[in-house]
């Protein structure tokens, strides 16, 4: 064997064991403890996933150490936003503050804002949420957060931080790990925050009387990323690990749709720009590239509800979602 290939296995063995060390640190940092409150962070559209988080923490499914290190990078993603901003000039105060003591008792919630900035004579509260690229592209508005499955929890969270720290507003950072921001105002909606309470409040009830709640009708969104559907759904989860686990075909079709998604939907955020800077453009030559655009005419016909109805039917579609850990491909 020649030193030049010793080198090259060399190098190779040292590449693996500090995969294998980031791997176990990782592995090392996912833990799970018992709770007695409902976390702001994490109050659940399921009242019976919530009951589960406190009554059988410890059959919790852990998640894997690819995702503890997005945990992590979340971390530092706040840490360092917050660097930035006081290099602004601002002051950010009553960081890591917990809720109103009133409102823990009571509610049994508890959680710690990220911080407030001080500005025109108030203390306006905001958290710090870090997304995937194409996550983050999504956002521009509250309603976008409101409308997400997995990011109405940041919704729910940042109205109980509002309520119970008295304040009629306040900020969403969001940043995609890449280093862009994007800033998003949050008004606190009584009535969004008190049905965020009533959740917390049946949830506590079940608790006290040790009373599994009924399950939800079965919604991928929802079941698809919970924690405790191997003891929810024992009969639907394993019914899928037995069909599907063990097909390398189709693991191998998933994994390259899983590979293609961002260049498809970059592709076609890409191509969206394209049409916005060239319309109503007949030719632009950019460089190599052609531009050429016309007009497309398409017959609509405009036909009386009383006659239109006479000949609606109804068709049914399979539709399917596709996920790995927060990440959907649809």
């Amino acid at each position: 064997m020649s030193e030049q290939t010793t080198d090259l296995l060399l190098i190779e063995d040292l590449a693996k064991e500090i995969l294998e060390k980031r791997k176990s640190r990782l592995l090392s940092d996912i833990k799970v403890w018992p709770r007695t409150n409902t976390y702001a962070s994490q109050v659940p559209t399921c009242i019976r996933q919530g009951y589960y988080a406190i009554k059988e923490w410890d059959k919790a499914k852990l998640h894997d150490a690819e995702l503890q290190a997005r945990f992590n990078k979340g971390k530092q993603e706040e840490t360092n936003l917050i660097a930035e901003l006081v290099s602004l000039g601002y002051e950010i105060v009553e960081q890591q503050v917990p809720l109103d003591k009133a409102l823990t008792e009571r509610y049994r919630l508890s959680g710690k804002i990220d911080g407030k900035i001080k500005h025109g004579g108030r203390r306006i509260p905001f958290e710090v949420k870090s997304m995937h690229p194409m996550s983050f592209a999504k956002v521009t508005t509250i309603a976008d957060i409101k409308d997400d499955h997995f990011m109405i929890k940041y919704y729910r969270q940042m109205q109980v931080y509002l309520l119970g720290h008295n304040e009629p507003a306040g900020l969403f950072f969001l940043t995609d790990c890449l280093g862009h921001w994007k800033i998003i105002p949050v008004e606190l909606n009584y009535d969004d925050a008190e049905s965020v309470l009533q959740t917390v409040e049946a949830i506590n009830k079940h608790v006290a009387k040790t009373a599994l709640p009924d399950r939800i009708p079965y919604d991928t969104d929802i079941c698809g990323f919970c924690s405790f559907a191997h003891i929810c759904l024992p009969d639907v989860i394993n019914e899928a690990i037995v069909q599907w686990e063990n097909n390398p075909k189709v693991t191998n079709i998933l994994d390259r749709l899983g590979d293609l998604k961002p260049a498809h939907k970059e592709y076609e955020n890409l191509y969206d720009q394209v049409k916005e800077i060239f319309k109503n453009v007949r030719l632009a030559v950019v460089g190599k590239w052609t531009v050429s655009g016309k007009i497309s005419k398409r017959k609509s016909y405009d036909i009386p509800d009383d006659i239109k109805q006479k000949y609606a039917k109804s068709t049914e579609n399979w539709l399917i979602k596709i996920h790995q850990g927060e990440e959907s491909v649809e």
